[in-house]
């Protein structure tokens, strides 16, 4: 009986720290590699000579997808913040999805919209469209560069519902969704199409970099000054949005293996999207997503279709990738509770489940090429075991150690592996994009990685990130593992959180 038990125990042992050794040193190699393309993009001035980029004679025209579910606080500024886009030729689609605040009142009055004229295609299935609407020509004069602004008013669908029913309606070649409770800076669609003009045909998808706006000054849709957030919940989330944006994804779309981009800012090749049959939902009708996923809801629209483009790309020899930004282009409200905040992650661990559950075929298949054999694996193995594998070690480790199997230097040697080598990782990200972000300089302004600038800014996000390492993880990793029973359970309620609105300017 005791020799069972060491045998256990030692193979449990043996694993955890074996995981946490190839997940650290992999988390390095990433950390590298996000570096050199980073600095590369300095160098190479990808976010500079904007005014000859804005007159490229092949600079496709853009449509513009808000959905809005409950968005009464912040979106009217986030309209305005669209409206302002440095772009010379693009349209703005809103989508109410049937919220039973005053969104779509406060929308419709703000900026006069009328009864919309024009056709809608239903190309992809959604919920039943309610009305269309439209500003009136006349009331655009002193906007030349935007085609049209249409609100579409629907029954409540889900948010990848109303981005098929912004699809449906968009009239252009490259479609860009974003959050109705986010905000774009003035240059992002610029900077954001620039590698579709790069590598034409090639890149079918672009995300970029997302900051947190909460402590910052907001005036008529624009940043007018940065700043960092009060709570101590919304710094930890700088510190994160840092690593798992800038740095992991940086580093995953450089391997061509980035299989998840934010809805809060993402570029799509429009003609891809209806192939495969536009963002997954229960009214899915398309034979392609029919055969890959059947007609069912998920809670992580942002993340399966990504894959199901990579899917579709790979079955059929298509050479394309994903490409991902590792500039500001846009800004966010994070939650500013702990138990929004962990509600926000249950989900998204639930939409990485239910992705890779979806798109199971591809684990693991040399068929799929890199996506199959690397993006997919990492996923799994650590986006999707890592908080598993963690909390078994926090649990079990301690009980084994107060019962005598295991020994202070293998404790020691998990808390090195599991707390302070993260600690390590997340300063020298820090440090890194501040000693390269002032480099990304254009005409208009300075794309700081981290968005703050100042002595004392520094030291208390560095401060934050090492204690981020120390609490606040494993209180996400606490409700991540929530998300695993509530996907056992079948559980899939979206969990929204209520947004404060932007802060204001006090000559607003």
């Amino acid at each position: 009986m005791m020799t069972a038990i060491f045998f256990i125990v030692y193979f449990l042992q043996a694993s955890i720290i074996a995981y946490l050794i190839i997940y650290d040193a992999l988390s390095l190699i990433l950390f590298f590699v996000a570096t050199y393309k980073i600095k590369n993009y300095v160098r190479w001035g990808r976010v500079s000579n904007l005014n000859l980029l804005y007159d490229h004679p092949g600079l496709p025209s853009v449509s513009f997808l808000m959905p809005a579910y409950n968005e009464e606080n912040a979106i009217v500024e986030s309209i305005k913040s669209l409206m302002n886009l440095h772009y010379p030729c693009f349209e703005i689609i809103i989508i109410n999805d049937g919220s039973t605040d005053s969104t779509f009142r406060r929308v419709k009055n703000a900026f006069s919209f009328e009864p919309f004229l024009g056709s809608y295609s239903s190309t992809l299935g959604t919920e039943k469209v309610l009305g269309i609407y439209e500003i009136p020509r006349q009331e655009l004069r002193d906007k030349p560069n935007i085609v049209r602004i249409i609100l579409i008013d629907k029954k409540n669908g889900g948010k990848a519902d109303s981005l098929n029913a912004g699809i449906n309606i968009a009239q252009h070649s490259y479609v860009c969704s974003m959050d109705a409770d986010s905000l774009m800076d003035k240059q992002a669609l610029l900077i954001g199409m620039r590698p579709f003009l790069d590598h034409p045909g090639y890149v079918v998808g672009v995300g970029g970099q997302v900051g947190i706006v909460n402590g910052c000054i907001v005036e008529k849709g624009k940043v007018l000054k940065v700043g960092l957030p009060k709570k101590s919940i919304e710094r930890f989330q700088i510190v994160e949005y840092a690593r798992s944006f800038n740095i992991g994804r940086t580093a995953l779309a450089t391997l061509n293996s980035l299989v998840v981009l934010s809805g809060v800012f993402s570029i799509f090749n429009r003609e891809l999207l209806l192939k495969i049959g536009g963002y997954l939902t229960k009214n899915m009708k398309t034979e392609v997503g029919l055969r890959y996923c059947g007609a069912v809801d998920t809670v992580c629209e942002d993340m399966e279709i990504v894959v199901r483009l990579y899917r579709y790309i790979q079955e059929n020899k298509i050479k394309a990738k994903i490409e991902y930004l590792p500039f500001p282009l846009a800004w966010t409200e994070a939650p500013a509770s702990y138990v929004n905040l962990g509600k926000q992650r249950n989900r998204w661990y639930r939409g990485l489940m239910e992705s890779l559950w979806f798109h199971k075929r591809m684990l693991f298949n040399p068929f799929y090429g890199r996506t199959g054999l690397f993006a997919m694996p990492y996923q799994f193995i650590f986006e999707f075991l890592g908080p598993l594998c963690e909390f078994l070690g926090y649990v079990s480790l301690p009980i084994f150690y107060v019962l005598g199997y295991i020994h202070t230097p293998y404790l020691i040697l998990f808390l090195l592996l599991a707390i302070v080598y993260g600690m390590f990782l997340s300063v020298l990200t820090l440090l890194v994009g501040m000693w390269i972000g002032p480099g990304y300089k254009t005409e208009y302004g300075n794309y700081n990685i981290f968005f703050s600038t100042g002595l004392k800014d520094i030291l208390l996000l560095i401060f934050f990130a090492l204690l981020s390492n120390i609490g606040y993880r494993q209180y996400l990793m606490m409700w991540q593992v929530k998300g695993f029973v509530d996907f056992l359970k079948g559980k899939k309620s979206w969990e929204k959180f209520e947004h404060t609105g932007f802060q204001q300017s006090s000559s607003s």
